[in-house]
């Protein structure tokens, strides 16, 4: 047996939403508070047996020597506890105990039980809560037995209720989240528990003081939408509808907290209108920018997987990928390609080296994209390394006549390099061969058919002797 009294891990407050609500709903029947101890008691076992999901739930009372327990509630496969635990609560990975106090004094104990030791989280506030309503149920009992008027059991009704909702006000308080309760029209804050200072900086206080559409005021501007959605929202909702948003709230001394909320219709009037919301507000800061930062690493990500890592410009796969998105994007647009090869790289390759060979490819990279940024804007044009010394210039909304301009500007450029090339056989410098076609449209051709005609203009480029350009027309 060892006692338990570690607060509940941060990761947990976004499954305490709806047991909070869950215990709101429990504590306003009115059967706790009836005298009718036997119903009460069942049905509150019954409440734990099903929202824990318990292979076992028992009720067990001291007997009047107040050493022995007698069961008053069994459901399920539970093992009767020996003994009352010496705190607040006891649990082993199978079962949790929870005391029930009448008064301050124990009077007997809540047991729940699961069969399995895989690893799980013990609800033991929420067990702690019900047990509190089965005192105050087994107190409300007693008491209105000993009552011989009507005017004395309302007057002790009173006072168990009283009780009852300052246990819950310590349940709520002591809660790791923010609680809320806001009027719906007006958007005055009613409640709010001492956690929202923690994570906002502001108290109870100062949060009425706001006066009307207080959230709205503390709102980020950007966020406000998303906020009048949810009020949206639950207008139009039925009853139990549970509505989350995310939404950033200023600090009070400046910043802004991301805010994970989920909120219910706490109270309606005799029409179903909303009269009172109760929400939980989760501080998501944290991961909020974890997130950003992730996606920042994501979006890096992607650009180095679709660029070439020694040229700098688009890969193999990103010209691909995007000659693909265009002909889904823009199927009865013009489209041009034009396939560059350096003439006799292999010969300058082993004559220079390996090293020159990779800066002069860094050489003729560079100079296409600056031909292309040139003639058209970065959204029509994209230059790709296509293989080892091969680069491939795709052109959007571009006729022929253009296409062709473009690669007579690609030859003129590199031959303004005046990159040497000493064992060229048609030329003392590097130069390219080039192939182009284009479609007036991209309806019946694939980019297959496109590719195949600018590459067969690239062979007669070469077979005419290279340092020139041929059209191919797409079959």
């Amino acid at each position: 047996m060892s006692l338990v009294s570690s607060p509940p891990a941060q990761d947990q407050l976004s499954s305490r939403a709806p047991l909070l609500s869950i215990l709101s709903t429990i504590g306003r029947n009115p059967l706790i508070l009836s005298g009718d101890f036997k119903a009460a008691s069942e049905w509150l076992a019954q409440q734990l047996y099903e929202t824990l999901d318990l292979d076992g739930c028992g009720i067990w009372l001291l007997k009047k020597n107040a050493t022995e327990l007698q069961p008053a509630v069994c459901l399920g496969d539970v093992v009767p506890p020996v003994e009352i635990p010496q705190g607040e609560q006891a649990m082993d990975d199978l079962w949790l105990d929870v005391s029930v106090l009448d008064r301050s004094s124990v009077i007997g104990v809540v047991r729940c039980a699961r069969k399995h030791t895989e690893d799980h989280e013990w609800e033991a506030d929420f067990v702690k809560a019900v047990a509190g309503w089965i005192g105050a149920a087994f107190s409300s009992a007693r008491q209105l037995k000993q009552l011989d008027g009507l005017e004395n059991q309302l007057v002790l009704a009173a006072d168990a209720w009283e009780e009852s909702q300052h246990f819950l006000q310590s349940v709520l308080e002591f809660s790791s989240c923010i609680l809320y309760v806001n009027d719906f029209d007006s958007g005055c804050n009613q409640y709010l528990n001492s956690y929202g200072k923690k994570v906002l900086g502001y108290s109870k206080q100062a949060i009425q003081q706001l006066g009307k559409n207080f959230l709205e005021k503390l709102t980020h501007p950007k966020d406000r939408p998303l906020l009048a959605a949810a009020r949206e929202k639950l207008l139009h909702e039925g009853r139990g509808a549970l509505i989350e948003s995310e939404y950033r709230v200023r600090h009070h001394s400046g910043g802004w907290r991301w805010l994970l909320c989920r909120e219910t219709v706490f109270q309606r009037d005799d029409s179903g209108k909303p009269v009172q919301i109760f929400g939980t507000a989760t501080d998501i800061t944290t991961r909020k920018r974890q997130e950003k930062q992730l996606k920042g690493l994501n979006r890096k990500l992607q650009r180095l997987a679709n660029l070439d890592g020694l040229t700098q410009v688009a890969n193999r796969r990103a010209f691909d990928t995007r000659l693909a998105s265009h002909w889904s994007a823009q199927s009865n647009g013009a489209i041009a390609l034009i396939l560059c090869d350096i003439d006799y790289f292999k010969n300058y390759n082993d004559h220079y080296g390996h090293q020159a060979g990779d800066e002069c490819l860094r050489l003729i990279a560079q100079t296409l994209r600056r031909a292309v940024q040139q003639q058209v804007e970065q959204h029509i044009g994209t230059v790709a390394r296509y293989g080892g010394e091969e680069f491939a210039i795709v052109l959007l909304a571009t006729p022929l006549a253009e296409a062709v301009r473009m690669a007579e500007s690609i030859l003129s450029a590199v031959e303004g390099l005046h990159i040497a090339h000493q064992v060229s056989p048609i030329s003392g410098q590097v130069t390219l061969s080039i192939g182009v076609t284009a479609a007036d449209s991209m309806v019946n051709i694939s980019p297959q058919q496109l590719i195949e005609a600018a590459d067969r203009g690239l062979y007669r480029a070469k077979y005419n002797g290279r340092a020139c350009y041929c059209i191919e027309v797409v079959a």
